[in-house]
């Protein structure tokens, strides 16, 4: 078997690095070892370079604008950072150009998905899209951000909407050729409103044997953090919807003078750091705000930690949860989503209710004092990992779904 598959993100860049970056380059690792090579065709968003190599992994980054008039660079930076629907008219003819195409995988939606829904068409191969963020099921909080968003933008001419019609950009859930989703939730909310539709439920994978050789001594060194001191951590981006703020009240409310909290994750919601130091004042330990690190380094942060906490309000599946697992360390997840599904009964982590601060203190304090809870809970979810979570587990299942939709081969 051989081909090509074509994965189309709105963005891919090392230093905003994330679940949809570490999904599609390590399921392109995988596929290579079944015969299948991976392309990523993306925009220019965050990175000026037309074209990189992560790890063996080609990307091509091609311009593109966003149809509104004015756009202010304040605003651009913002559609940037997070939801702006971004045409590619460079991208498109690029796709149009792939020898070998298999396969497009659309890890992006809106106009942008249209355009490549529409070259793949044409050049007679199928076309999937994974919704990685949350498209049916989206809990009120993060809906009100999305309206607010579109409420700045309808003071401006988006004439991308002209674009959007004739592109049909509003059926493409149901003229693609299979849905994935990486949410269980997703999963259902996207069954029951696309009755005609194949709908799959593909939740994201890890390198567990990379995770296993992660290094205590390295990861706390990363961090300046001291051996001795107790280590509460999250890897994720600095975002409103990952609800760090709630993480921070709850650990300066233990009130624990040997117990650092590190956020890791690169800022996407203006502004959202400096809160979160304010938010810190006054606190018996240290908040660590390294910023955004290399994907290698994540491994050793995991078993540097005493304990990895993700408090989301929206998580439509909660890679951090299975990175944490197969880093053996303990994890506490907000029960939202994705981490309710993972965590449900408890048994490989603990749930709080989202933006319960009381109660999330009231884990971390018991998990820090009972380390042998810890241990446990930590061996069951490293299990899990193993049996469930593979990049060998992911592909198969994805290879299935690919040939469902009509993948061609040469």
């Amino acid at each position: 078997m051989s081909g090509t598959v074509a994965h189309i993100p709105r963005r891919f860049v090392a230093d905003a690095w994330g679940g949809t970056e570490r999904l599609i380059s390590e399921s392109a690792r995988e596929l290579a070892h079944r015969g299948l090579a991976s392309r990523v065709l993306t925009t220019r968003i965050m990175c000026t370079g037309a074209a990189e190599n992560f790890d063996g992994l080609a990307v091509e980054r091609h311009p593109h604008f966003y149809p509104i008039w004015p756009l202010d660079p304040a605003r651009r930076a913002g559609l940037d950072r997070k939801g702006g629907n971004v045409v590619s008219f460079a991208l498109a003819r690029a796709l149009a150009r792939v020898p070998e195409l298999s396969i497009v995988h659309m890890h992006t939606g809106n106009r942008l998905a249209a355009q490549a829904l529409a070259v793949a068409r044409r050049r007679r191969v199928p076309c999937v899209i994974s919704l990685h963020g949350g498209h049916f099921a989206i809990p009120a909080a993060e809906h009100a951000d999305l309206v607010a968003g579109g409420a700045a933008r309808a003071r401006a001419l988006d004439w991308g909407r002209a674009l959007s019609w004739w592109w049909g950009t509003r059926s493409l859930l149901e003229r693609v050729d299979a849905v994935i989703c990486v949410g269980h939730e997703e999963h259902q909310a996207a069954t029951a409103r696309l009755p005609r539709q194949r709908v799959h439920f593909l939740p994201g994978a890890v390198d567990v044997d990379a995770f296993a050789r992660g290094d205590r001594a390295r990861g706390r060194a990363a961090l300046g953090v001291d051996a001795a001191r107790e280590l509460v951590l999250a890897v994720s981006r600095l975002d409103r919807q990952k609800d760090l703020a709630t993480l921070v009240r709850a650990w300066a409310a233990a009130g624990r003078p040997g117990c650092d909290l590190a956020l890791v994750g690169s800022e996407t919601t203006p502004g959202y750091a400096d809160e979160l130091r304010s938010l810190a004042a006054g606190a018996a330990g240290r908040l660590v705000l390294p910023g955004n690190i290399a994907a290698a380094q994540v491994p050793d942060l995991l078993a540097a930690a005493d304990l990895s906490v993700l408090p989301s309000r929206h998580e439509p599946f909660g890679l951090a949860i299975v990175e944490s697992w197969a880093a053996g360390t303990a994890v506490i997840g907000a029960a939202v989503g994705g981490p309710a599904w993972l965590l449900a009964g408890e048994t490989c982590g603990r749930l709080f209710a989202p933006g319960d601060h009381d109660a999330l203190r009231a884990l971390i304090v018991e998990l820090l004092d009972h380390p042998q809870r810890r241990r446990a809970l930590a061996a069951a979810g490293q299990r899990r990992a193993t049996g469930e979570f593979t990049w060998r587990h992911h592909v198969d299942r994805l290879l299935a779904i690919y040939a469902e939709a009509g993948m061609r081969v040469y």
